[in-house]
């Protein structure tokens, strides 16, 4: 029930935000169009490109700190013992 409030009141918010965006009068003027013609000029993909670049390489990293690196798996199976040979036998 509160998910379904709160799914509601923010498609509401959002529906009103809309309509006040749509009529702002910033994007009618002359700066608004020279402004949008900037940001959608002929470098737009590469812009939008090179913005999303880092976030792949993030995931990556966040990827690796979670699973490990692949190269660290390549181990015989048999975890070393490391002592001397007395303490070895002791917990065998």
């Amino acid at each position: 029930m509160v998910k379904t409030f709160l799914f509601r009141a923010t498609f509401l918010f959002g529906v009103l935000g809309a309509s006040t965006a749509a009529a702002c009068p910033l994007c009618e003027s002359e700066t608004g169009e020279r402004v949008r013609a900037g940001i959608f000029d002929g470098d737009f993909g590469y812009h939008v490109a090179v913005t999303l670049l880092p976030f792949p390489v993030f995931l990556g990293i966040v990827y690796l700190i979670h699973a490990g690196p692949p190269w660290g798996k390549a181990g015989s199976g048999e975890p070393t013992t490391h002592g001397t040979d007395e303490t070895n036998h002791a917990h065998s």
